[in-house]
């Protein structure tokens, strides 16, 4: 459980220093589909942690909802 914990600190801190470089940026972002399908290829790549049997939707896809969140503040 407490890697599952240091995985979870991890992700919201990189989701964090994330969110400053984007909020930094005066260009708005575009939310085309090439954007999205880029963000999601990467963020597959985070190693999923939960248990395989109660896993509803992929992690990349609630971690992308995050990331835009964050964005949001």
């Amino acid at each position: 459980m407490g890697s599952a914990m240091n995985n979870t600190n991890t992700l919201r801190n990189d989701l964090n220093s994330i969110t400053l470089v984007f909020t930094t940026t005066n260009k708005p972002m575009k939310a085309n589909r090439k954007t999205i399908d880029t963000f999601l290829h990467i963020l597959s790549e985070v190693k999923d942690f939960r248990q395989e049997g109660k896993t509803v939707y992929k992690l990349e896809n609630l971690l992308f909802i995050c990331f835009c969140l964050s964005l949001k503040g």
